[in-house]
């Protein structure tokens, strides 16, 4: 997790930050949630798909 951390924390992201992620349901979004919060940053899941089928 820690070097997970460590290039968002050099783009400066740290306490009162926010960021999106716009992933699917994938092991990678839950490093980058966990990296994200370590730094003290809230995270926005952002879904690619639609949460319904389109009629």
């Amino acid at each position: 997790m820690h070097g997970a951390a460590a290039a968002p924390a050099a783009r400066c992201v740290g306490r009162a930050a926010s960021i999106c992620l716009l992933t699917g349901n994938r092991p990678e979004s839950l490093v980058a949630r966990y990296a994200a919060n370590l730094l003290g940053a809230r995270v926005v899941h952002c879904s690619p798909w639609p949460p319904y089928p389109p009629c």
